[in-house]
């Protein structure tokens, strides 16, 4: 005899999402076509171990719709380590898992030359974004990455991946070395745990990667004046501000 819950079985919808600026838990699944009675009920469900409110732009959220929308299924992987899923049981009520992952940490070594930027040569090497802009921070007292990139100049990093227990990649981690070439002189960074919960980069004599001053400008400044006249701070009167 055919089973009766096949039908029902095969009408399920899943829906996969991910979280756009101005979304929220509530709206997601209004959109998905979740009645209010239900969303409520997974909520706060998701409450005794999760805070709506801290979703963020990217987070993945994965559901399960029976055939007349009702929610079955949710799952939501707020961070990298962390997994948690809703649940509904026989007696229609939501129960929700709090886990997490596995992560295996592997390291993964990456080396190119530079034909006309180290943005496009790390792109080519598949560097992943974060990990070249935490390579031009370490490098930013040092180098002048507007004016000493030369073509025929090369690269060299090591860096932390993290796997989950599915074989898929979590997120990357640090630096662990990198090495400029530039015009012929290698500069080599290694990074060294000072104390628990902070590492800083040297290099091979042990001088530390930080200098009194930048020599490549990094995304966050800010101009505190601009040029032109304004009140002296200290003189009191008004005068041509020459500087930035």
């Amino acid at each position: 005899l055919p089973n009766p819950n096949a039908s029902k079985a095969y009408s399920d919808r899943k829906e996969h999402l991910k979280v756009r600026k101005g979304d929220t838990l509530t709206s997601i699944l209004l959109a998905a076509g979740v009645p209010k009675v239900e969303v409520l009920g997974a909520i706060n469900s998701l409450r005794t171990v999760y805070n709506p409110r801290d979703l963020k732009i990217g987070n993945e959220i994965n559901l399960v719709i029976s055939h007349d929308n009702r929610l079955k299924e949710l799952q939501l992987d707020p961070t990298a380590v962390r997994k948690i899923s809703i649940h509904k049981d026989a007696n229609s009520t939501f129960r929700v898992f709090d886990t997490k992952r596995l992560l295996t940490r592997h390291t993964v070594f990456a080396k190119g030359s530079i034909q006309s930027s180290l943005y496009k040569a790390a792109m080519n090497k598949n560097v992943p974004p974060a990990v070249l802009s935490e390579l031009i921070r370490i490098y930013s007292w040092d180098v002048d990455f507007q004016r000493e990139i030369q073509r025929e100049d090369a690269f060299e990093v090591a860096y932390e991946r993290f796997i989950d227990d599915e074989g898929q990649i979590a997120r990357n981690g640090g630096i662990l070395f990198s090495k400029l070439v530039l015009s012929g002189q290698p500069k080599a960074l290694y990074r060294f745990k000072i104390r628990p919960g902070r590492t800083e980069y040297f290099d091979q004599n042990g001088r530390s990667a930080k200098r009194p001053l930048l020599r490549t400008p990094i995304d966050g400044a800010r101009l505190s004046s601009r040029f032109g006249k304004r009140r002296h701070p200290v003189l009191g009167y008004t005068k041509f501000h020459r500087g930035v």
